[in-house]
C-alpha cells in the first residue's frame, strides 16, 4: 500500500474472485509456461511477426510495478500463487478501503452473499 501511494497510483482495485490459481488448461494446451519455454513452434511463429519479435528482444522485459519479483517462478502456478493470499477476508477488504484515501473499485464480487 505505501508502495502505491510513493508511486503516485491514484486510485485502488481490489480483486476478490482470485484466491487460488485455477485450471488453466488453454496455458495449458498452448504450452504456456513460466518461465517460458521456447518451442520450434513459438520460434516459428516469432519468425512470422518480426516487428514484435524485434521489439520484444530489443526492450527490457516487462514489469509490473508491485509484483514481488524475488519469487522464483519455477511454474505459472506457483508463481500466481506466491503473489496471492487465500486467509484474506472481508475484514481484510474492509481495513485495505479504510487506508486507501482516494478511489476505490471492488472487482469480482461473485454471490448476493458477498
Amino acid at each position: 500500500l505505501s508502495q502505491a501511494k510513493e508511486g503516485n497510483f491514484q486510485s485502488l482495485a481490489l480483486t476478490v474472485d482470485f484466491s487460488w490459481y485455477g485450471n488453466r488448461e488453454r496455458d495449458i494446451r498452448n504450452g504456456f509456461t513460466i518461465p517460458p519455454a521456447y518451442t520450434l513452434n513459438q520460434m516459428y511463429e516469432a519468425l512470422k511477426k518480426p516487428a514484435w519479435t524485434w521489439d520484444f528482444l530489443s526492450n527490457p522485459a516487462y514489469k509490473y510495478a508491485l509484483i514481488k519479483d524475488d519469487v522464483p517462478a519455477d511454474s505459472l502456478a506457483a508463481f500466481i500463487n506466491s503473489q496471492i493470499y487465500p486467509a484474506f477476508s472481508w475484514k481484510d477488504a474492509e481495513w485495505l478501503c479504510s487506508e486507501w484515501s482516494g478511489p476505490k473499485a471492488i472487482k469480482g464480487i461473485c454471490r448476493p452473499e458477498d
